[in-house]
This record gives C-alpha cells, sequence and structure tokens, in this order.
C-alpha cells in the first residue's frame, strides 16, 4: 500500500537534504512525482519534478525545495491516511468486510 511504501519517504528525503546527496534526492523526487501523478496530485507532482531537475542540475536552491516536497508528502500521505480510515469505516458501517472490497 501507498501509505506503508512511502511512511519513511519524507524522512529520507530530508535527511538526503541535511547530507547535499542531490543523488538520492534525484532519486526521491523521481519516485514522488510517479507517486504524487497517480494520485492526481498535481502541485505535489509540480514540485518533484523541479526539486529532480534542481537536483540534477546542482541548483543551490534544492536542499530547500527538497524540505519543501517532503512537507507537502508528509500532508498528502496524512490525506490519504484519513481517507482510507473513512473508508474503512464507511465499509464496516454497511457490514462490507474491508478485504472483500
Amino acid at each position: 500500500m501507498v501509505l506503508d511504501s512511502h511512511q519513511t519517504t519524507p524522512a529520507e528525503l530530508r535527511q538526503a537534504a541535511d547530507a547535499r546527496d542531490l543523488e538520492a534526492i534525484a532519486f526521491s523526487a523521481h519516485a514522488l512525482k510517479g507517486l504524487a501523478g497517480n494520485l492526481m496530485a498535481r502541485d505535489v507532482a509540480a514540485l518533484a519534478r523541479e526539486v529532480e531537475v534542481c537536483a540534477r542540475s546542482g541548483e543551490a536552491r534544492t536542499g530547500f525545495l527538497a524540505g519543501e516536497l517532503a512537507r507537502e508528502v508528509d500532508l498528502l500521505l496524512a490525506a490519504l491516511a484519513d481517507r482510507v480510515g473513512q473508508d474503512t469505516q464507511a465499509a464496516q458501517a454497511s457490514g462490507v468486510q474491508v478485504g472483500d472490497v
């Protein structure tokens, strides 16, 4: 599940920014660009694309933007977790087993 597989991604992105590891930032940003695109989170996808380009070109603002991306991904994951919780509650209220869907 997306929530499980990306739970540590924001922290990893922050660590890469602190270490000025442009390769790791670009790698994470690329993965997040795809994730955000699949979730129709266009603003997050656009920021991830910008971070990836900046990291690959060695721009000084990469660390700052990576931190912003980490914050946005934290918010996105929280919103997804909230939505999943709501869907689970609604399914249980209607008598549907979550695994049946």
